[in-house]
């Protein structure tokens, strides 16, 4: 062999170790080698399979190789060809990351690893299985309208928004069915034509239906119950029991219970809530001290329907809002609507 010839097959040699990872040997190493050649020594010195850095690259793959080999072996016998890493036949049963959350009145944030938007009951029953399997916590997120926080998690979410359809009204039993991610306007609206309306209202109407009746929203009035005794059934989701067909008739205990489970005994995902006959209503406010709210009190509870109480800070002033009746309620529509 020539020295042109072992100049030749030295570059080379030295391309392809340089583009396996390893380092470029210094200029003299090429030249050792030619000279070595000319001098009868056609083996030369390898400078470059002498250098530290090399010794050490080829040290680190002999140890990483046969260990990514046992780690791959692992997962293949931990996750079998038929345990489907993502459980999901939809784009909604499969969750995001990075999205942050922030409740109404911006006193709570959290970024959870997980955050699922279902859009139907399959999505809500795949996600929940899935969770329970991989042992993952899941909070159940309303509007977001809670001051506490009660629904954040930083492990898993699910918001029902996209649950928001109203699934049909019966005007003869005045009750209507609505998915949980329902809001309260929305029912409201809905209502109407039919002569309807809830029996109670909290003062915003955003809350979704299903965090509405959870948390025991409440509105005003001495004899007007809070909002979760307006549900005479419901549809559950839970990790164990599958799917609960919940009513007072069936188990009373249970569907108490779960009426006010803070999402902590199921996901709901539908309600059928009582409504009552539509009915004007006519406001007085006004201001009073105090001490005029402490003494009328009791009776101002028991002669207004609604009633409630604004103090405005650093004042002795009281505003004053007394809602009552403003002629007969309506007639409920006749023909049921599906």
């Amino acid at each position: 062999m020539t020295s042109r010839q072992a100049a030749k097959l030295l570059f080379l040699r030295q391309g392809v170790r340089s583009w396996l990872g390893g380092s470029q040997a210094p200029r003299n190493a090429l030249r050792s080698r030619c000279y070595s050649s000319a001098q009868g020594n056609p083996q030369g010195v390898d400078i470059e399979a002498q250098s530290p850095a090399r010794a050490r690259a080829r040290n680190f793959l002999f140890a990483a190789i046969p260990a990514s080999v046992v780690g791959v072996l692992w997962y293949g016998f931990r996750n079998p060809d038929e345990t489907p890493l993502f459980v999901g036949t939809s784009p909604h049963q499969v969750p995001v990351s990075g999205e942050t959350v922030v409740n109404w009145s911006a006193t709570h944030s959290v970024q959870p690893k997980h955050f699922y938007q279902p859009e139907n009951q399959d999505d809500v029953e795949a996600i929940i299985a899935d969770c329970a399997a991989n042992k993952r916590r899941l909070r159940v997120l309303g509007s977001g309208l809670s001051p506490n926080g009660v629904a954040f998690s930083d492990e898993g979410m699910m918001s029902m928004a996209l649950l928001d359809g109203i699934l049909w009204v019966g005007p003869e039993s005045m009750q209507v069915r609505v998915e949980a991610g329902c809001r309260v306007q929305q029912v409201a609206d809905y209502l109407k034509p039919y002569g309807l309306s809830l029996q109670n209202y909290a003062s915003i109407r955003e809350q979704q239906i299903g965090g509405y009746t959870q948390v025991s929203a409440h509105g005003t009035g001495a004899t007007v119950p809070p909002v979760d005794e307006q549900v005479v059934a419901m549809k559950v989701v839970t990790p164990k029991g599958g799917i609960l067909e919940l009513n007072a008739q069936d188990d009373p205990e249970l569907f108490k219970m779960a009426r006010v489970g803070l999402g902590c005994l199921g996901v709901v995902t539908e309600l059928t809530l009582q409504a009552v006959p539509a009915q004007k209503l006519r406001e007085k406010a006004f201001v009073a001290s105090v001490k005029e709210v402490a003494k009328n009190h009791t009776s101002w509870l028991r002669n207004n329907k609604h009633m409630r109480y604004m103090w405005l800070p650093y004042t002795n002033s009281v505003v004053v809002v007394q809602v009552n009746p403003d002629g007969p309620p309506a007639k409920p529509a006749a023909p049921q609507h599906k």
